[in-house]
C-alpha cells in the first residue's frame, strides 16, 4: 500500500479520485489509509500552488535584465581592478582636488571654495569656479578607510553602473527591457565613455554624463506617471548634472527642460507643466550655493584665459567624417595616443537601424514621438561639434567658455544609445521564432568586441593611495601647471604676474608646518609666533616696536578678511603679486586673516538650503503618507519584463567573451593593441632620428598634404621622445618659411607645451604626438616653401640645438618638408603686354610684362613686373636681371636677382607654369634725363653663363631681349 500512495501522489486529483474508486471494497481499511494520504497530498498540493503563486508573483515583479545590466560594465570594469589609476590627461589633477577637499574636511570645512596649497601654497579659488560633486563624493568614500586611488576607483566604478541602469531605465520605460538591454550596453562601450575613464580623464565630465540617463529616467516618469517621488528626485539629479561639471550641466539643462515640455505637448498632459516649472526651478535653487558666486564673480578672476590659445573652441571643432568613424587601436608606446572623437561604429550602425525603424516599425504614438526627441537631440548634438555652427559659439553667451565643441559628444553617445536600443523593434518583423534574441545576443558581443581597443592603456609604475598637499606643490613645480587647470583661469584679477615658485615651497616639499605669513615683512624688531592655522585661517601673536605692513603668501580674493586684536583691518592686495597685505600697529597684537562668504555666497546658500528644506519637508510628508508608489502605468511599461532565461541567455556570452578575453586574447595574443619599438613610429609617414641637445629625440612627423592655396590651414604631427627625464620644460614651435637665406615666416604654430604635455612630464620611453595647425594667410604669394620645427626654452627664446651623429650642431631647427603654395586662380593674361614670346635656353619663356609707371625720376624706384612660364621642371638656379640701357646699350642701372624676389627659384618652378616676378629698379641719381630701354636676361649665377634667347620663330636673339617700351627718367 505505500508503494501505491507514493505512486499515486504524483498523478492528478482527479486521477487520485479515481484511483480510490478502483480499489477493491472489502479493503476498508486500506481505502481509509489511502483517503488519509489523499488529504496530505491535497493539502500540499494547495501549499505548493500558493508557493508557486508567490514566486510568480515576484517572478513578475523582479526585472531579471538588471542582472545583465550588472554584468554589462564588466569587461569595462576589469582594468581598473589593477593598482593605481590610469595614465590620463586630467585623471591625476582631480586627484589633487580630492585631497585638497578632504584636507578641507579635516579643519571642519565642509564646503570649500578655497583651495590652500595651489598655486605653490598661494591658494587658489577654484572651488568657487569648478563644480566639486566629484570630489566630495569621493572624499566620502576615502573616509571609509580607502585609499585616494581606491576611492577614486570605487566612484568610477559606481558611476559606470549608474549610467548603465539608468540608460537601461529610461530606454526600458519607453521601448521595453529588450531594448533597453542593447540602448545599455552601447552606452557603457560608447568611445566617449571609455575615452573618459582610460584616455582624457575627464572624471568630473564623467560624473555628469553618468548621471544624464538618470534624470532623464526621472523626469519622464514625473510627467508620465502620478508618482510624486520623482518629483523630488528629478530636481536632485538635475542639479547633481549640474554640480558635477559646469560645462555638461550648461548643456543637459535645456536638454532636461525640452524633454519634459516634448512628452507633456505630445501626451497632452498639460496638468503636468506645474510639475515640470516646478522641477526647473527647484534644480536652479538647489544649485544656486554654485551656480550664483560662480556667475556674480566671474569677473574678479581671469576666467577668460580658458577661451583663449589652445583652449580656444574654434581649434577643436569635429568633422562627420571623424564622428561616423569606427574606433582605432591606440599606439600603447605613445605618451598620448591618438583617439578619434566619434560615437563608435556598432552605436552608428544601430542608431540608424533605430531611425529606420523609428518610420517603418509598429510603434506607438508615444514611443514614436520619444524616438523623434531623440533624433533632434542627436542631430543638434552633432551639429554643435562641427565648424559650421561656430556663429553659435561666437555669439551665445558663455557658449566660448566650454573650450572643446566635442563635449557634446556625451549627449550625443546617449541618445544614440537610446535609438540604437529602437533597432530591437525593426527585427520583431523577421519571422524567425527568436529572431530578437538571437540578433540581441551578437549585438551585444559586437558592440563590447568593438570598443576592445580602448582596454589597453599603459598604466603608471607608481601608486598614489596616500597623498598630502605636499603632492599638489610638487606636481605644481613638476608640470608648470598651476591649480590643476589649464591656464591658471582662476588665478585673482589682483595677480599682475603669475607666480612659477613661492616661498612656501621649501615647507611643503619639507612636509613640515605651514607659516604663510612673510618673515621678510616683518621689521628687524619685529618677531611672529603662529598659534593657529587652518585651511582658511591664519592667527598670528606679532610683536614689533614699530608699526609695518604685514604681508602673507596668499592670494587675495574677496572672502578674505583681515584683523588686528578683533578688529577689522583694511587688505591691500600687494603689486604685481597679488598678496594680502594689511597694517599693523606697533606693541604686541594677535593678527588673523580668515576666509568668509561674501553676501553673494551667502545669499546663494541661504536660497540653496531654503530649497533643500523643500526638498526635504515634502519628503518626509510622502513619506508618512505613503504615496511614493506609481498609481499608472503607460501601457508600453506594462510589457513582461526579461525572464530568467532570457536573461541567462543575454549574461552567458558576455560571460564567455570575458573569459576569452583574460584567458586568451590577453596573455597569448596581441589583438586589439598596437605598440612602436623603441625610439620608432609605426605608421609615421616621414621617419627621423634626430637627436635635440641631448635632451629630446625627433622621431617623425606626418603632414597632411605639401600643396595648399591661400586660406587653406596646413596640418603637421610632430613625434618627440624624451631621452631622460627633465624638469625643465620646452616650447615648440613650427613655421612655414619662404625660401630666401634671411627668410621670413608666413605661417606658425607656437605652443608653450608640446601636445599641451609639459616636457617635464614626459616619460622616457614613450613617445609624444604634437599636432600643429598652420593658418596660410590669403596674401602668401604662390611659391615653394620650406617647413621648419623645433624646441626652445621658453624664458631665454634659445633654441634646442640639432645634432649629428657625431654630437656636433647642425642647426637649431629641423628642416621638415617643402610645402608648395598653389594659386587660387590661373594668372590673368588680359591686361598684360605681351611680348614675343621668348624663349631663353629653352627652359624659360616670357609671356609678357607690366610696367605701371613710364617715367621715374633719380633716386626712386620704378616696378617692373614679368611674366614667366616653365617649359620643363630643372635644377638649375637661374637669376634675372633687369638694365636701363641708353640708345647705345650703355647700362644706368640694374636689377638682378633670382625670380619672386629670391622667394620662388627656378629650380623649384613646375612644367608650364606661369610665375609672377617682380623687380624693383632703382634708378641712380646721376642717371641723366632722357629715355631709357629695358633690358631682359637670364643667367646663371655660379658661371655667369646667360641663356641664348629665341623668338617665337626660333630665331637666335642673342643673350638678352630689349622691351618693347621705354622708361623716362625726369630731371629731379
Amino acid at each position: 500500500m505505500k508503494s501505491i500512495c507514493g505512486q499515486a501522489s504524483f498523478l492528478r486529483v482527479g486521477d487520485w479520485h479515481s484511483f480510490c474508486r478502483a480499489l477493491p471494497r472489502p479493503h476498508m481499511f486500506g481505502r481509509r489509509l489511502c483517503c488519509g494520504k489523499k488529504e496530505v497530498v491535497s493539502r500540499s498540493k494547495r501549499l505548493l500552488r500558493s508557493a508557486r503563486r508567490r514566486l510568480i508573483g515576484v517572478g513578475s515583479r523582479l526585472d531579471f535584465g538588471l542582472v545583465v545590466v550588472v554584468l554589462l560594465p564588466i569587461v569595462a570594469v576589469l582594468p581598473l581592478l589593477q593598482p593605481g589609476l590610469p595614465r590620463t590627461a586630467d585623471g591625476f589633477v582631480h586627484l589633487l582636488r580630492v585631497v585638497e577637499v578632504d584636507q578641507s574636511w579635516g579643519d571642519g570645512v565642509y564646503y570649500p571654495r578655497w583651495a590652500p596649497d595651489m598655486v605653490f601654497g598661494y591658494g587658489y579659488p577654484i572651488f568657487n569656479y569648478f563644480a566639486p560633486l566629484l570630489y566630495h563624493i569621493t572624499s566620502a568614500v576615502h573616509l571609509i578607510g580607502l585609499g585616494f586611488e581606491s576611492a577614486f576607483k570605487v566612484v568610477l566604478i559606481g558611476c559606470l553602473l549608474l549610467g548603465t541602469w539608468g540608460t537601461y531605465a529610461l530606454t526600458k520605460d519607453i521601448l521595453g527591457p529588450k531594448s533597453a538591454v542593447l540602448a545599455a550596453v552601447a552606452y557603457v562601450y560608447a568611445p566617449f565613455t571609455l575615452r573618459e575613464i582610460y584616455v582624457r580623464g575627464g572624471y568630473a565630465q564623467f560624473l555628469a554624463v553618468s548621471l544624464m540617463p538618470v534624470a532623464l529616467w526621472s523626469a519622464s516618469r514625473l510627467i508620465t506617471r502620478d508618482s510624486l517621488l520623482h518629483l523630488l528626485a528629478s530636481p536632485l539629479l538635475c542639479g547633481a548634472v549640474v554640480v558635477s561639471h559646469n560645462i555638461s550641466g550648461m548643456f543637459f539643462f535645456p536638454v532636461l527642460a525640452v524633454y519634459m515640455a516634448w512628452i507633456i505637448c505630445t501626451s497632452r498632459r498639460w496638468h503636468k507643466i506645474k510639475h515640470a516649472v516646478w522641477v526647473l526651478v527647484l534644480a536652479l535653487a538647489l544649485v544656486s550655493f554654485f551656480v550664483v558666486p560662480a556667475l556674480v564673480e566671474k569677473p574678479l578672476v581671469k576666467l577668460h584665459r580658458s577661451a583663449e590659445g589652445y583652449l580656444d573652441f574654434h581649434e577643436h571643432f569635429l568633422t562627420l567624417e571623424e564622428i561616423l568613424s569606427p574606433s582605432v587601436t591606440p599606439d600603447s608606446s605613445s605618451f598620448n595616443p591618438v583617439w578619434l572623437h566619434n560615437l563608435g561604429a556598432p552605436q552608428v550602425l544601430f542608431g540608424a537601424l533605430g531611425v529606420v525603424a523609428m518610420i517603418i516599425a509598429p510603434l506607438t504614438r508615444r514611443q514614436r514621438m520619444q524616438a523623434a526627441f531623440f533624433v533632434v537631440v542627436l542631430s543638434v548634438a552633432v551639429f554643435m561639434t562641427l565648424r559650421v555652427s561656430a556663429p553659435l559659439w561666437e555669439h551665445v553667451p558663455l557658449l566660448a567658455f566650454t573650450q572643446f565643441p566635442w563635449r557634446l559628444l556625451d549627449i550625443a553617445g546617449l541618445t544614440v544609445s537610446v535609438l540604437a536600443g529602437l533597432s530591437v523593434h525593426l527585427w520583431s518583423r523577421l519571422p524567425w521564432r527568436h529572431s530578437v534574441l538571437i540578433l540581441l545576443t551578437v549585438s551585444l558581443v559586437v558592440t563590447v568586441v568593438a570598443e576592445f581597443v580602448h582596454l589597453y592603456e599603459q598604466w603608471p609604475p607608481v601608486s598614489r593611495e596616500q597623498l598630502a598637499p605636499r603632492d599638489v606643490v610638487v606636481n605644481e613645480l613638476r608640470t608648470g601647471a598651476i591649480g590643476t587647470t589649464s591656464a591658471g583661469e582662476c588665478l585673482p584679477k589682483w595677480v599682475a604676474e603669475e607666480p612659477s615658485d613661492s616661498p612656501l615651497v621649501p615647507q611643503y616639499l619639507s612636509s613640515s608646518s605651514i607659516s604663510k605669513l612673510d618673515a621678510q615683512s616683518l621689521p628687524d624688531s619685529g618677531r611672529a609666533e603662529l598659534t593657529d592655522h587652518t585651511v582658511v585661517s591664519d592667527e598670528y601673536r606679532v610683536v614689533s616696536s614699530e608699526p609695518f605692513t604685514v604681508q602673507f603668501n596668499t592670494f587675495y580674493f574677496p572672502g578674505w578678511q583681515a584683523s588686528v586684536d578683533s578688529e577689522p583691518v583694511r587688505i591691500t592686495p600687494s603689486y604685481p603679486q597679488g598678496l594680502i597685505t594689511f597694517e599693523v600697529p606697533a606693541g604686541e597684537h594677535t593678527v588673523v586673516v580668515r576666509f568668509e562668504d561674501t553676501p553673494v555666497r551667502v545669499l546663494a546658500n541661504v536660497i540653496s538650503v531654503g530649497a533643500l528644506v523643500i526638498v526635504v519637508g515634502v519628503t518626509i510628508i510622502l513619506v508618512l503618507r505613503r504615496r511614493n508608489r506609481d498609481r499608472s502605468t503607460p501601457k508600453e511599461a506594462e510589457e513582461s519584463r526579461l525572464s530568467l532565461v532570457e536573461a541567462g541567455l543575454l549574461a552567458l556570452p558576455l560571460l564567455i567573451l570575458l573569459v576569452i578575453k583574460e584567458g586568451y586574447v590577453d596573455p597569448y595574443t596581441t589583438w586589439f593593441r598596437m605598440a612602436s619599438p623603441p625610439e620608432q613610429v609605426l605608421g609615421v609617414q616621414h621617419a627621423a632620428r634626430v637627436n635635440l641637445d641631448d635632451e629630446v629625440m625627433f622621431l617623425g612627423y606626418d603632414i597632411q598634404r605639401e600643396s595648399v592655396t591661400p586660406g587653406d590651414t596646413l596640418y603637421v604631427t610632430l613625434y618627440w621622445e624624451a631621452e631622460r627625464r627633465r624638469r625643465e620644460n620646452y616650447s615648440v614651435f613650427v613655421h612655414l618659411d619662404d625660401l630666401r637665406p634671411n627668410y621670413i615666416s608666413w605661417s606658425l604654430s607656437e605652443e608653450i607645451n608640446p601636445a599641451n604635455i609639459p616636457t617635464s612630464t614626459w616619460t622616457p620611453g614613450f613617445y609624444v604626438s604634437d599636432r600643429h595647425a598652420l593658418p596660410v594667410s590669403v596674401e602668401t604669394p604662390p611659391g615653394l616653401y620650406v617647413l621648419r620645427a623645433g624646441l626652445y626654452r621658453p624664458d631665454t627664446g634659445q633654441r634646442l640645438a640639432v645634432l649629428d651623429e657625431e654630437g656636433n650642431v647642425v642647426s637649431d631647427s629641423l628642416e621638415l618638408a617643402r610645402v608648395r603654395v598653389r594659386r587660387t586662380r590661373p594668372v590673368d593674361l588680359s591686361e598684360v603686354a605681351k611680348v614675343g614670346p621668348f624663349e631663353f635656353g629653352e627652359r624659360i619663356r616670357l609671356l609678357g610684362y607690366e610696367l605701371q609707371e613710364t617715367s621715374a625720376t633719380p633716386g626712386n624706384y620704378f616696378r617692373l613686373l614679368l611674366y614667366w612660364e616653365g617649359l620643363e621642371e630643372m635644377t638649375e638656379n637661374y637669376t634675372v636681371f633687369v638694365h636701363l640701357v641708353d640708345d647705345s646699350g650703355q647700362m644706368w642701372a640694374q636689377a638682378d636677382g633670382l625670380p619672386a624676389n629670391g622667394m620662388y627659384p627656378t629650380w623649384a618652378w613646375l612644367k608650364e607654369e606661369i610665375v609672377e616676378d617682380e623687380h624693383l629698379v632703382l634708378v641712380g641719381r646721376a642717371v641723366p634725363s632722357e629715355t631709357y630701354h629695358l633690358a631682359i636676361g637670364v643667367y646663371e649665377l655660379e658661371t655667369l653663363q646667360r641663356l641664348e634667347v629665341t623668338n617665337s620663330e626660333g630665331t637666335l636673339m642673342g643673350d638678352q631681349i630689349l622691351l618693347p617700351t621705354s622708361l623716362e627718367v625726369l630731371s629731379p
